[in-house]
């Protein structure tokens, strides 16, 4: 599939439109004052929608008439049948300013990226930027862009719920030290990155995360959010212990009856503290239907180490595991949170064995 590309360049160096030094669009005819004030103060801006890109990216340059640094503008306009990933992708690289070298218009080659994909690096802390950018219709900061940019933004922007997709979006590119994204955009980021080393393993997490959401009747951002949450949690025993009575994973009715059983849900280490609360739901301290809460949370701590092993090593099944090794429930009891987990995350556990 080949799709058009109109390109304009707005300087002060000669073109044919003017020789005179003075700012001014070349093509004349192809001025766009709203792109050029979005475009303010950016090292790049993109507007995205299906079947349509504009792409614009500042340059400074010394005026050859006055001989004062000025800050210009190249324009890409590409539109085509296509998803607004495929057009950003195919965007050329042009060079500015205008020097009589560059064509006005010319035709290039699309094809869709494929689905979850990735591209050049980014670093992290700017791919999680700019994962928020592209979901939020935002500005991101980086410290410098390459002619693999467009292409690198494409390919992230599969990652990128489809509904969003579908609308059209404004993203700036400032000059600066990224933000740190939220949770969903950060891990977003993550994925995208392993993509190009691991692909299957960043696609399988990525998935199950979303189908996990989907399974709970969640948003993926809530999700995310929760996870988040999670993993904060997880450092210190009072703190799980905080979170699982504040998402009532464990009640108050609960916790009497592990007090009347003689079961101390306590200790300095919050692994060993999780380990306890499955210990006491084996020994029937919790009602029938805490299962499915105790599956739920175990099924976000093994999804969320999952994704944090996307960025470095980590232990996603240690938890898994220890359901036989370290919480001593016997198999008539482990089952049914099995059977739960997998529910969830079965594409994480896989043939794995408790």
């Amino acid at each position: 599939m080949r799709a058009r590309v109109r390109h304009a360049w707005l300087q002060k160096h000669a073109t044919p439109s003017s020789a005179s030094g003075d700012f001014h669009w070349h093509p004349s005819s192809s001025g766009d004052p709203e792109i050029a004030e979005r475009a303010r103060g950016c090292l790049a801006f993109a507007r995205l929608a299906p079947g349509r890109v504009v792409w614009a990216r500042s340059f400074d340059e010394i005026a050859p008439a006055d001989g004062r640094r000025y800050a210009g503008l190249v324009v890409s306009v590409i539109e085509g049948d296509a998803s607004a990933a495929a057009l950003l992708a195919s965007v050329p690289w042009i060079e500015a300013p205008y020097a009589g070298a560059a064509s006005v218009e010319e035709d290039v080659e699309i094809a869709e990226p494929g689905p979850l994909s990735s591209s050049a690096f980014l670093s992290a802390e700017v791919a999680g930027a700019a994962a928020h950018a592209l979901r939020c219709g935002d500005a991101f900061a980086c410290e410098s862009i390459e002619p693999s940019i467009a292409r690198a933004l494409a390919t992230l922007d599969t990652w990128i719920d489809p509904s969003v997709r579908a609308r059209t979006r404004d993203v700036s590119i400032k000059i600066g030290a990224p933000a740190a994204a939220p949770a969903l955009d950060h891990y977003a980021g993550a994925a995208w990155r392993a993509c190009a080393s691991d692909p299957a393993r960043a696609r399988r997490v990525w998935r199950a995360a979303l189908a996990l959401a989907q399974h709970d009747g969640l948003s993926a951002e809530t999700l995310f959010d929760e996870l988040a949450a999670l993993v904060d949690a997880w450092d210190r025993a009072a703190d799980l212990d905080a979170w699982l009575a504040r998402t009532g994973v464990i009640d108050d009715a609960a916790r009497a009856a592990c007090v009347a059983r003689g079961v101390a849900l306590s200790g300095d280490d919050a692994g060993w503290l999780w380990n306890k609360v499955v210990h006491a739901w084996g020994r029937g301290c919790f009602e029938t239907r805490a299962s499915d809460r105790i599956a739920g949370a175990l099924a976000r701590r093994i999804l969320a180490d999952h994704l944090i092993a996307l960025e470095r090593d980590a232990p996603p099944l240690r938890y898994w595991r220890r359901l036989r090794w370290e919480a001593m429930l016997p198999a008539d009891r482990r089952a049914p949170l099995e059977a739960g987990v997998r529910a969830r995350i079965g594409s994480l556990i896989g043939g794995a064995r408790g």
